[in-house]
């Protein structure tokens, strides 16, 4: 397990429960160890469906997948994740996106929350959260 310092710390965290993590991370991460998953088939699970949850927000942006494909799927197969929270965070931020651009309040609402949720798993979803309502709302200002 020692290859580099993230993967320490995250094994480490996962098995120990030491505290210092995010408490999204922290709680999905318990709830895998009390139901028997190791940190490797944990961290298989979380990985295939942050990637599934990106790869569908990605299809809502733009049509051809490939170069998404090509770009993320060989991914989670390198030695390591740099950042394995961040990127938990980053495809919450993608998802709460598709929401937060709809009109309506409750859409709106919806991604507020996904974003809300993306800041359990990593604290820099915080800056998202305090500027997306800034940036909607001068965009509002403007098609108006």
């Amino acid at each position: 397990m020692d290859t580099v310092q993230d993967t320490i710390v995250y094994y480490s965290s996962y098995y120990n429960d030491n505290g210092g993590v995010e408490y999204g991370y922290s709680q999905v991460s318990h709830w895998f160890l009390i139901h028997g998953f190791s940190f490797l088939q944990f961290k298989f699970l979380v990985v295939f469906f942050v990637l599934a949850l990106m790869g569908y927000c990605v299809q809502r942006y733009i049509q051809n997948l490939s170069l998404f494909v090509l770009l993320w799927l060989p991914f989670p197969f390198l030695i390591d994740f740099i950042q394995f929270k961040n990127f938990i965070m980053f495809s919450l931020v993608l998802y709460s996106s598709i929401y937060v651009t709809r009109n309506g309040i409750l859409p709106k609402s919806y991604g507020m929350f996904i974003l809300y949720l993306a800041t359990l798993f990593h604290s820099g979803a915080w800056i998202f959260l305090l500027s997306f309502p800034y940036l909607f709302l001068r965009y509002q200002k403007l098609s108006s």
